[in-house]
This record gives C-alpha cells, structure tokens and sequence, in this order.
C-alpha cells in the first residue's frame, strides 16, 4: 500500500462524511491484527521516493475533484511536509497534518434540518435578517435575547461536527467564531479556562488577514483593557498583551507571518507547561472571577451585529457549567452580535435524562438568553447504506449485505461508522481502484474481518489498544491519567525522550493521538503537547484502567514522577502535575506507607505558588490533601507544616467566598495553636470573614479584643474629648520629628508589635466609614508606634490616615501635606504595591488636593483603583475609585462619571461584591438626573436621589455618612435647576457631611452651601450674607494655597455677594475672573455655571448684548459637560432670547 494511499481515505470526521476528503495522519487506524505497524520509519524507505509516489497519487486521485492550482498547493504541501520528516524527532508533526486544512468544508449526512435550526438560531441572536434559504419558518417569532444553542447526544453522532458547520458562516459574516474544549479529568480549572477563550480570540485577531479589521479589534481591546484592567491580571494572557500593544501602535499593525509565529512561540513558554498553564504560578494575583470579567469586557468589546461573535463550548458537561451561567448573562447583557452555543454528551445519562438536559442550565435568566436544545439521534439505515454506497464500489446484493452489517454493528454512530471504514482500508480489505477513482469491497471483509464482531465504539477503540505493544499501552494509559491534553515532557521524564517519542509516533499512527491540539482543543501551538484525537478515545484508554485501580495507579505515576525530579527548576514545570495525580491518588496515598511530611509539605508549597494573595478551589483541595495527609496527630506531631497548611487553607477557602470553613478552620487555628502570635494570620481572616458575613461592627469588636491580648486597649466608642486630646498629643509629638527624616527610621523588628500594627490596620479600615472617631484613634497609635518602635509598611496607612485628619476642611494643609509625604516614602522604601494603593486615595484624594493642582491627583488614584482591582482589593478598589470620582466629576463629562460608575457596578456585581458601591450611589443618582433618566419632571429631586442610594442597605451605623452625601448631591442639583428652597433647606444637614470631610467634593459642599443662601437672602438678611462671608474666609485660605482648585470657586460666590450688595463693577469683574480662572483650571462644570451666573446678572441689568453670548456658552459647556436635562432646564428659563 502506497504512502499517500493512507492519507486519501474517506474523512468521516465525526459525522462529517464525505468521499473526496482528505484525512490527517491522525485518522489512519492501524490493524489490530497487524501490531507490527506502529513506527513511521519503519513504512518509510526515503524522502524521495515518497515524494515521488506522493505526486504520482496526487496527479491520479485529487486531480477530478479540486482544481489545478489547488493541486499543485497541495504538492507542495506535501512535498514540504515530507522533507521535514527527517526532523521529526525535533519537530514531530503528521505528515498531512495541514493537508486537509486546504479542502473545502464537507457535508453533513441527515442533518440539514439542524444546520438550518443552527444558522437561524445564529442570525436571529447577532440580529443579521434572516435569508430565504435559512429560515425555519416564516411564522416564528424573533425576540431580542441572545440564543443558546445546546447540541446533545452521544458520542460520535456529530456534534461538534455539526457546531463546527457554522464557521464559515460566521467568517463569511466578518465574525469570529472561538472554540474551547472542556476536559473530563480538569473540570475544576476554571483559570486555564478562561485562558482558553482569551487566547483563542487573541490568537483569531493575530491571523486575520484584514488588517483594517485586526486594528479596529486591537483598538477596542486596547481601549477597555487601559480603562478598566492593570497590567498584571492582563499579563496572564501573553497573547492578549500583543493585541494591546498592537492597539496602541501607530503602524506597522500587523506583524509579518513568520514574525508573528516567532513571537507567538515565544509567549507560549509561559502559556504551556506540562500539560499545565504558567497561568497557575500567577494564579495568587489574579482570580478566577476577575479574568472571567476581563474576558467578558473584551468580548462585548469586539461583538457586533457587523462583526459577530460566536463563543462554542465543546463538551461542556466537563465543565463546572454554572460557573459560566453569570459570564453568559454579563456578556449578553444589554449587548447584541453574540450567539452561544455548546455541546454536551449525554453517554452518562439515562434516557429520561436525556430529554432533560436544558434542566442543566436553569441558571440561565430566561429574560436574556434563549436556551435551545437540539438532541442529535444516531445516522438512519439509509444514510449508512448512501455512505457506504459513496465510498465504496460494489454490487448492489454486497452493498446492502455490508451496508446493513455495519449498521447494526455501529447502530449509525458516525465515528463508529467512519473508524471502521478507516480500519477495513488499512487492513487491505478496502482497495483503492484508480479507474474509477473508489475503494473496491475485499469479499472476504464481511466473513472474515473480527471487528465485526466489536458491538461498541468504546470497545472498538479498545481492541485496538490492546493489539499494540505492552509498553506502548501503559504509555498511553498514563497519557490518559494526565487528561485529553497533556505534554510529551511528563512521560520524558519517566520514560525518555526516545522511548516516549516512539510510542507516541505509534499512537498516532493508530489514529489515536494528535498533535493538532491548537485546533481541536483550542491550546496554543506547542511542540510537546500532543491530544487524544476524540474523547471516545481518552475515554476507552482510561478506562483499560481498573476503577479500583485508577487511585493506586494515578498515586504511583504522581510518585515515579515527583522522584524523577532532580531540580528545582523542573519542580516548577511539573508540580501541578504531581499534584493533580496525588489528589486523584488519595486513597492509595492514605493507605500507603510514604513520606507523609514530604508530601504535605508539597501540598503547601504547590498551595503557595498557585495561590498567593488571593486563593482558589485548586489551592484549596491541595491544602486539604495535606490536612488529611498529616493524619489526626497532626497539630501534635508536625506542629509547624500543620500551622502553614491551615493558614493558607483559610485564605483559600476565604477567596472561594465558603466562609463557613474560614470561622471553623480559624477556630481550630485559635484552638490549637502553641502561642498566641501562631494565631494572627487566622485572626486576621476572621476580622475579614467577619466585616462581609456579620458586618464592620463584629469585625470590630473581634479585632479590637485581640489588640487587647497584645496590649493595646482601645475602646470602640471613644469620646470626642479623648479623640481631640489623642490628635493634638500626636501633633506635638511629631513635630518634634522631621519629617524628611521618618521614613529612614530603623525598622520595627518585634514580631509582636509588627503584628498590633496589621491588626490596627484591619479594625482601622472597618472603622473608618462607621466609627470616625475610633479610626482616627487607632491612625494616632500606628504613628505613635512608629515613631517609638520604628516603620513597618503599615505606618505607611498611619500617617495617611493621620494626614486626613489634620486636613479637615483644608485647614493645616502644608503639615498635613508633610504626612502624606511620609507616607508615600514608607511606600518607596518598602517597595509594596499593596500599601501604596491603601494610601493613594488619602494621600492625592484627602491631602495633595489642597496644595497641588487636582488633575495632578487623578492620575494616581485612578492607576491605584486599577491596582486594587486586579489584586482583589476590592474596598480599597472603590475608595480610590470613589475620590476619583469626587474630585473629577465638575472637570470631566458626566456622561464618563455615569459610564465609569456602570462599569464599576457590573464589574463589582460580576464578581459578587456589590456591597463596596454604597458610598457611589448618591452620585450615581445625581449624575442621573442631570443626564435627564427620570421620566417625572415634577418628582422631588431629594426624593429621586434618596430612593436609588441604598440606604436601606447600608449599615446602620454608617447610614449617616451616606445621608451626607444624600443630602450634598440634593443640594447641588436642587440649586442647578431652580429649586433654591430646597437647596437653602438641604444646607445645614450637607455641612455636617462636607466640614468634616477632606476632598474636593467638600468644597464643591461649601461653594453651592454659600450660593444657596445667596439665591435666597435680601440685602437686608444679615445672618446669611455673615454665613455667606464665613465661607469665603474659609475659600480664600484654600485659594492661597491652590488657586489653580479653588479660586474660580472664590470668585464666582464673590460675584454673586457683589451683585446681591450692589456693588455692579466688582461684580463684574468678579464674573469675568471666575469664567478666566474655570476655564484655565479646566473645571467644566464650574465654567458653565459662571457664565450662566454671568449671563443671569447682565440679564437682570437689561445688558442683553452681554447677557446671550453668556447664555450661548453655558448652554454650550453644559451640552458637552453632558447635562442634557440641566441644559433643557436653561433654555425653558431663558429659552425666549434664543428665539432670533
């Protein structure tokens, strides 16, 4: 049998049948009866004699059927595959692995009725009309949810064959179709994943030959990743770094072919590793919930109804499915151009199962996605016989002979039907006749050939396994412990690089392997990485393994493995290795006699290095493998391994959100442990545990009574006499002190105080929204003991908070200036990310703003809310997103106010930490009716605001602080349009919120406190124009100190006192300084409101020449501050002068 006779059999790739196509190496199925084919070189005699037979079969076979230039593509191809066959040892590829990439898509047997439920499904989920020729029926209804399409059945009978139909489809549609399958034995990875989807779509946008297309996706995935990502939790997908950067390029955009691959092969060393991802090195920085939020972003970045998106999950029933119901519904959400679909075998099902399979998904909100099932039934007799019928050529009495034999042998199954086909030609039974270009039927096939006695599929995989040689069977079983996917490296380790390449090479020649993992699995291109060719087949090697054996015999492969191991740096690559076959071992582990500690103290580290600040269900099944490993003596016996196991336990089980386990493993901790420092990192998870399940006030209390263990007795509702006498005792102290000098004191060196100081700063961030008074105690004892004991990187916390403090209302700004500085030296000299973003937003959002000028405050704090984002500091997130937010919002659009705000409320809801966004929601609402979303024009406007602030749902002691902020916003857009009573009335309750608070939004307070009473006082009402004036001493201090912020705010309220005493040139002059000094600063908002003050006061004058050109540019800069209903408010005021 020639060689390229092996590559032109028919391609019945699962359900996919057709008689002129080609098939990879992959599909050649060796005879079970003939062992001995097995090694490549073995049927090889040169290269060029099997180029030459190669073109002599090409010219005879492919000529009818493709075209000439496609043949001598081909050829080529071929010709270019063979020479790099004598490397196959270092490049070890299927000869025809690309050939059959070049033929055309082929037909589906008996499945046109489910191609056109598919491609109808599809068109009507990215809203593309519908064609004549793809309609069901002209009398359904098209709604606007996204479409899921659900296709089950068992294996073999076509269903990713029949998925797979729609990519032409979509490809012709400019789209992008993305496919990830899901392994049997790694259901619980959720992180490798999400990898998967990402780098499937970075790797589509790399190949797309449209360039103007590939730049308008590097633009938009550029674009989301820079306003709501760091660079860290980006870094987890290389290829997705390319993309960004490639978005931010000017030009050259795409890179060359060979450029692109060079630098793709590149990047995937820290993609692939052992069949694992490098993803769970990092995995401690960055959690699942967050990539799934990144990966959501940037899918509804790059779909459209132009340019659609389909996202196919292969054998989703591997999966943790409803860890994917809430990233299907943020996608679809609001969003049009995505179409979902899914396979999921049903071999494990019973028929009443079955029919039930949407039952599955019932997560699924109804009112968004539209769940389809389509359950795909084995092929007909009729479809059998026209296969056979198109394959072979025989006479009509053997072809229904055979056509019917091989029916009830494979009941229709499609892979059934194709591998034995496969197995016949390879076995000589099968000849191919180039007169009339088929395969002849071997008479003696039917009576003679033993696979026609295999009832099964499973068992005809099988009985191919166990035709080939012992040695290359074990290979193979091991192979399958490791999952579908697995690299060539682990086995290379035990066996050799020799001896695994050549039983591999055998199982590919069976048919049974494939390096085309890049496409079948949707991992990136890696030479070592080799898949089993089906699922079927993983399954029927699998199983070879006894189920009371699969535990001792994953236990002794995990342990040849970890003794093979000589390095430290091969212990990176293959620890998660180990480790998923220990777990997968437990049983024989427990029973066996083996180094318990050794393998315990593996867990802990495989613990570590996958999870460092932030855990996962991974981690959290190592550690308790080493939990149990240590036996019931453990805490007795290995004091110390069983104290760092339960450490990193609860921090993982506190990452998984199970908070259950974090009181009931911190408990045990407490219970257990020698001495009372032992239990500080527990401690500090249950003031965590404690401050999100039972609120900041136990979290309080708990953290409070274990500062009074280690000394420190602070009491929980200190009196305002003792908290006054603390900050001036503090005060005196420092400046005793310089402060260019306390971030190079010496350090704090006692691991006791080092721990009163991280616990001070846990009960601090508790307390400070709750119990100001007691936050402000505690910022005094972390700078106290840093002055007395030495730094730590908390005091970093200490002297922001500290800092604050001494700010209020903009009073001692250059001392408090001082303090922020001391802080952001601690940072520097201790080199952590983490302090810096806790003291970003009180150091540029509380302090700077005072002295320097806001926009160079911004910045900052906007880079530290990323920070905290993509390390999971979700509180300190919101903060230094909050006081971004409240300095920015009179500076820049509030449309970009109102969008941030919803974008950080479906990250924060995506991730199931909802409760941070409390504080925004009164800005949210003020930006609302600005914006013009209530359809009620006569509603009250305190009430609109108070309604969707989430009062009710705030703590009870920290109702007041979100009341201020109720009534601040109340305030300001009550005097925006009008409402001057209600503005005056909000005043008092706004003052106490804004006096004692430090940032820009508390002077905005004072500047529209001290407009309100001028709107409503006479010239006779001297206790307002006194208050009046009070706020202007105070706004001038601020201006001395920053004019750049705050002047424009002291001018326009000097303009308004001006006209309301009469006193017209002053008043003018004052208008014309405060529009020059808001226009300088870039205060958008402040802007419009001084030239609509201006143009109000020429207009009362009877100055209309100078009164409408005022008017004009309000209304102008209020319609690109985005205030459209402040801007139809204008014009029914005043709209008459715009009449002309």
């Amino acid at each position: 049998m020639n060689f390229l006779d092996r590559l032109l059999i028919p391609h019945l790739e699962d359900g996919m049948l057709d008689t002129c196509s080609l098939s990879t190496h992959a599909t050649v199925l060796s005879n079970p009866l003939k062992p001995a084919r097995y090694k490549i070189h073995e049927d090889v005699t040169s290269v060029n004699d099997l180029e030459n037979e190669a073109r002599d079969d090409l010219k005879n076979e492919v000529a009818n059927d493709l075209e000439n230039e496609v043949a001598n593509d081909l050829e080529n191809e071929v010709r270019d595959n063979l020479e790099n066959k004598v490397d196959m040892i270092d490049n070890p590829r299927s000869i025809s692995g690309s050939i059959h990439r070049n033929i055309s898509h082929c037909s589906l047997f008996e499945r046109d009725r489910e191609q056109k439920q598919l491609i109808q499904l599809y068109r009507e989920s990215v809203s593309i009309p519908l064609s004549s020729s793809d309609s069901c029926s002209n009398s359904e209804v098209i709604d606007n949810r996204t479409k899921f399409l659900l296709i089950s059945g068992n294996s073999g009978v076509g269903k990713t064959a029949l998925a797979l139909s729609l990519k032409p489809t979509v490809l012709a549609d400019d789209g992008i179709f993305i496919q990830v399958k899901f392994d049997q034995l790694k259901s619980r990875e959720s992180l490798a994943n999400m990898s998967k989807f990402l780098n499937g779509l970075a790797q589509i946008i790399l190949d797309m030959k449209d360039l103007d297309l590939q730049r308008e996706y590097c633009e938009r995935i550029a674009k989301v990743i820079t306003e709501n990502f760091d660079k860290k939790i980006v870094s987890v997908v290389p290829l997705l770094e390319q993309i960004s950067e490639m978005g931010s390029m000017a030009s050259p955009f795409q890179l060359k072919k060979k450029e692109r691959k060079k630098k793709n092969r590149d990047l995937q060393q820290t993609i692939n590793e052992c069949g694992e991802s490098n993803l769970r090195a990092i995995q401690g920085t960055i959690s699942v919930s967050r990539l799934r939020y990144l990966l959501v972003t940037i899918m509804r970045a790059v779909a459209s109804p132009e340019h659609p998106l389909v996202l196919f999950l292969d054998d989703i029933h591997h999966s943790c499915s409803n860890a994917y119901d809430r990233m299907f519904q943020e996608l679809v959400q609001g969003h049009s151009g995505i179409f979902l679909l899914a396979t999921f075998g049903t071999d494990d099902l019973d028929s009443n199962e079955r029919i039930s399979v949407l039952e599955f998904f019932l997560d699924l909100n109804p009112g968004l996605i539209d769940i389809h099932d389509c359950h795909l039934e084995t092929l007909s007799p009729q479809t059998v016989h026209e296969v056979v019928a198109g394959t072979l050529s025989l006479s009509r009495v053997e072809l229904d002979s055979l056509s019917e034999t091989i029916f009830d042998l494979t009941d229709g199954n499609a892979l059934f039907l194709k591998e034995l086909l496969g197995t016949f030609k390879v076995d000589d039974l099968l000849r191919y006749d180039k007169s009339i270009n088929q395969r002849r039927y071997g008479a003696r096939m039917e009576d003679h050939h033993p696979l026609l006695q295999v009832r099964l599929l499973g068992d005809l995989f099988t009985a191919k396994i166990l035709e080939m040689p012992n040695d290359v069977q074990k290979t193979l079983k091991m192979s399958s412990a490791l999952g579908t996917t697995f690299s060539r490296r682990v086995l290379s380790k035990i066996l050799g690089p020799k001896e695994t390449f050549s039983h591999y090479e055998a199982g590919i020649q069976a048919g049974l392997l494939t390096y085309d993992v890049q496409n079948e699995y949707g991992i990136v291109e890696d030479k070592q990485m080799l898949a089993f060719r089906h699922e079927s087949i993983h399954r029927a090697v699998y199983d070879l393994i006894p189920d009371e054996g699969k535990s001792n015999f994953a236990f002794n492969f995990g342990m040849r493995l970890w003794k093979s191991i000589r390095k430290e740096s091969e212990m990176e690559q293959f620890i998660f290795v180990i480790m998923r076959l220990l777990v997968r071992g437990e049983e024989s582990l427990l029973k066996s006699s083996c180094d318990r500690i050794a393998i315990a103290s593996l867990c802990l580290l495989a613990a570590e290095k996958a999870s460092k600040t932030t855990s996962f269900d991974q981690c959290a099944i190592y550690l308790e493998l080493g939990i149990r490993v240590l036996g019931p003596q453990r805490w007795q016996e290995n004091y110390n391994l069983c104290l760092g196991l339960f450490n990193n336990t609860i921090e993982a089980y506190y990452g998984i959100g199970n908070f259950e386990k974090v009181c009931q493993l911190a408990e045990e901790v407490m219970k257990m442990s020698r001495i009372f420092e032992d239990t500080f990192q527990a401690r500090i998870m249950q003031v965590y545990t404690l401050t999100t399940t039972k609120g900041p006030v136990e979290a309080i209390k708990f953290g409070l009574k274990t500062l009074a263990i280690l000394g420190e007795k602070i009491p929980i509702n200190p009196s305002t006499g003792r908290v006054a006498l603390k900050l001036f005792g503090t005060k005196r102290v420092l400046r005793k002190h310089d402060c260019n000098v306390i971030p190079q004191s010496p350090l704090m060196t006692d691991a006791r105080r080092n721990a009163t100081m991280l616990m001070l700063q846990f009960v601090f961030l508790a307390a400070f929204q709750i119990r100001s008074k007691l936050a402000a105690l505690i910022a005094c004892r972390m700078v106290d003991m840093t002055l007395v004991h030495g730094a730590s990187p908390v005091s970093s916390v200490g002297f922001a908070a500290f800092g604050v403090l001494t700010s209020i209302d903009g009073k001692n700004t250059e001392e408090a200036f001082s303090y922020g500085n001391v802080a952001l030296g601690l940072c520097d000299r201790f080199g952590e990310v983490a302090w810096v973003r806790r003291v970003t937003a009180a150091v540029f959002g509380c302090i700077n703003i005072w002295i320097i000028p806001f926009r160079d405050c911004l910045e900052p704090m906007k880079h530290a809310y990323l920070l905290g984002l993509g390390s999971g500091d979700f509180q300190i997130a919101v903060l230094n997103a909050s006081m971004y937010l409240w300095s920015s919002f009179e500076s820049i659009p509030i449309t970009e106010i109102y969008n941030f705000i919803q974008c950080l409320t479906d990250h924060m809801t995506f991730l199931g930490q909802e409760q941070y966004l409390l504080p925004l929601k009164p800005l949210l609402q003020m930006c609302r009716y600005f914006l013009g979303e209530t359809s009620e024009k006569s509603r009250n406007i305190y009430d609109f605001i108070k309604d969707g602030s989430g009062v009710e749902d705030v703590h009870i002691e920290a109702r007041d602080g979100q009341m201020g902020s109720i009534n601040l916003y109340s305030m300001v857009v009550a005097y925006h349009f009008s409402n001057y009573e209600l503005a005056e009335r909000l005043c008092p309750k706004a003052a106490q919120h804004y006096r004692n608070f430090s940032s820009l939004g508390a002077t905005v307070g004072r500047m529209y406190d001290a407009l309100s009473n001028l709107a409503m006082v006479s010239r006779g009402n001297k206790r307002r124009i006194w208050q009046v004036r009070h706020h202007l001493k105070i706004m001038r201090v601020w201006s001395t100190n920053c004019p750049e912020n705050f002047l424009g705010k002291q001018l326009l309220v000097e303009a308004e006192l001006e006209w309301l005493l009469d006193n017209i040139p002053e008043a003018k002059a004052k208008y014309y300084m405060a529009i020059v000094q808001s226009r300088d600063a870039g205060i958008l908002m402040q802007e419009a409101l001084a030239n609509e003050l201006a143009g109000k006061f020429y207009l009362k004058i009877g100055d209309l020449l100078k009164a409408v050109p005022l008017f004009e540019e309000a209304r102008r800069l209020y319609k690109a501050w985005g205030g459209i209903a402040k801007v139809r408010h204008l014009e029914q005021e005043i709209g008459y002068l715009f009449e002309n």
